[in-house]
């Protein structure tokens, strides 16, 4: 019998040092391995790595619930996305979608799409109110709502559909982002005698659920973020929002009242102009992109070549 008792004891301490080392004794739940995790992870970039780390030192995640209702959101950062990229999510039973944002949101807004709100958008989420389908990712914007800020933060995207989180249950879920913000470099040859500032036009300041353009975007205005003149001609640097194979971003040259200053230049859609290029052939490659360098050079008001990227395409025709 005292065998038994010191063999009862000795599984008892067993017992309690197997939760102490799992995290789970008392009321600390955080380090349990039940539970639903999320994991990020950022491998769609030009050195074909995993740059989450590097990369994003926040991440919002907002959850809907199976009736496509947000619920709540979440804010990891620091020591928790560096341990393993891991965020653990306590919710009731049930499943769930998932929208993450990576970075910080100070040069964006999150909403909802909405018919009857100035620029049909309602900043904020309202629980168990807010449908899915409603949910938007804007950027803030300035002067009148047609200007982006000069330098947007770098802005990550990514989600999961049909997460389960069940008690006494494991379940790990994936989430890979997508990064929203580019750097734009343009170099224009031949309009060296003449004042003007090339502006970029775009339908892509606003994204669903899904990091898509909805139908609901606006046309927006991309000004440089700097500018200078060397003498192989005058360099302009851009930060703008994602690029889509379906959307334009078009190119004016604009005086100081916003006058075109090349009436044959009516303006070039640089995302067609860029998928000329054999580099970029679907939207995974318009994605795994960060920069963008784009050369055009004038012979007259006439433009008459262009480099994107190393990649020259010969004998453009002006739009008239």
């Amino acid at each position: 019998q005292r065998q038994m008792c010191i063999r009862d004891r000795f599984q008892i301490i067993c017992f309690l040092f197997f939760f102490l080392l799992s995290g789970c004794i008392s009321e600390n739940t955080d380090d349990c391995s039940q539970g639903t995790f999320l994991k990020f992870r950022y491998v769609l970039n030009p050195a074909n790595e995993d740059l989450f780390s590097s990369s994003v030192d926040v991440v919002t995640v907002y959850v809907f619930d199976s009736e496509k209702k947000f619920v709540t959101m979440k804010v990891d950062s620091g020591y928790n996305l560096s341990g393993g990229n891991i965020m653990k999510l306590n919710l009731p039973d049930g499943r769930y979608d998932i929208v993450a944002i990576g970075g910080d949101l100070a040069d964006y807004h999150i909403g909802t799409f909405d018919s009857t709100a100035e620029e049909f958008f309602k900043s904020g989420l309202e629980p168990f109110i807010t449908s899915l389908n409603d949910f938007r990712l804007k950027v803030v914007s300035v002067r009148q709502g047609t200007l982006f800020p000069d330098s947007l933060k770098d802005l990550f995207v990514g989600m999961v559909e049909n997460v389960e989180v069940r008690s006494g249950k494991e379940f790990n879920y994936m989430i890979d982002f997508t990064k929203n913000t580019n750097r734009v470099e343009l170099r224009v040859l031949g309009l060296e005698h003449m004042e003007y500032t090339p502006v970029l036009s775009a339908d892509n300041g606003r994204y669903n659920y899904r990091n898509a353009i909805p139908n609901d975007a606006l046309e927006r205005i991309y000004v440089p973020l700097s500018s200078n003149t060397r003498s192989e001609g005058k360099i302009f640097t851009y930060n703008i929002l994602r690029l889509m194979e379906d959307r334009w971003v078009s190119l004016h040259f604009l005086d100081n009242r916003g006058n075109n200053i090349i009436p044959e230049f009516e303006g070039l859609n640089i995302i067609e102009e860029i998928m000329k290029s054999p580099k970029y052939n679907q939207q995974m490659d318009l994605d795994r992109e960060d920069y963008y360098e784009i050369e055009l050079k004038f012979d007259g008001l006439t433009l008459v070549s262009m480099k994107i990227n190393g990649w020259e395409i010969i004998s453009i025709n002006p739009e008239v």
